[in-house]
């Protein structure tokens, strides 16, 4: 069990990976600049659905074409 879950995080596609890593930080500074009143909540909800749909869709494509 161990053994999979390190696998489902850091193996291909996992979230700790480049992608993931860098989606999380997005997230994480959009959730800061919102916080601080930099960007208003409507853009963090757009944008993160983008970026978070576009994740989903390559993860999708690469498990596809195994």
């Amino acid at each position: 069990m161990k053994e999979k879950v390190i696998e489902g995080l850091f193996g291909k596609g996992g979230l700790f990976r480049v992608r993931g890593i860098a989606f999380l930080s997005l997230v994480g500074g959009l959730i800061y600049l919102t916080v601080i009143g930099s960007v208003p909540i409507e853009a963090y909800l757009s944008i993160t659905t983008a970026v978070g749909g576009a994740y989903t869709v390559v993860r999708a494509v690469q498990e596809r074409n195994k």
